[in-house]
């Protein structure tokens, strides 16, 4: 894990490392009015935070835990069309995604079983949203 979080705050996705606790006195926090760890208000506690998994999709777009991708289906592999949502798999110890087909609806297919992730499914993928965002 690269270390990367970030949180979904009035609207807004505000950027941090994990070892930086001070979100609250940020340029981009102080519009929000958001503030996470050390600084609580009331209002903040609840607020979710989403964890970099270190992967890119083919363009650069970096993946987060919560992000809701499109999957478009292509002859190199076996996956139909899809909506892919990521997660942390308690399993194996390591992020992954569940589907919305419904052969396979909330079952956790790890990053570390596919032995070609980033040709088979993340060269094939777009995010539209996160969990936050669009439920």
């Amino acid at each position: 894990m690269n270390g990367k979080i970030r949180a979904f705050c009035n609207g807004k996705m505000i950027y941090k490392h994990v070892f930086d606790l001070n979100w609250y006195e940020t340029e981009s926090n102080t519009e929000t009015g958001c503030n996470t760890f050390k600084k609580f208000v009331p209002e903040d506690r609840n607020l979710p935070t989403m964890y970099s998994t270190g992967l890119k999709l083919k363009y650069g777009t970096e993946l987060y835990e919560g992000d809701k991708l499109k999957y478009t289906k292509h002859s190199g592999y076996i996956m139909e069309d899809s909506i892919l949502e990521i997660c942390w798999d308690e399993e194996y110890a390591c992020f992954g995604y569940k589907t919305n087909t419904s052969m396979f609806h909330d079952m956790i297919f790890a990053f570390v079983n596919h032995d070609c992730l980033q040709e088979d499914v993340l060269n094939h993928c777009e995010v539209i949203g996160n969990i936050y965002q669009n439920e």
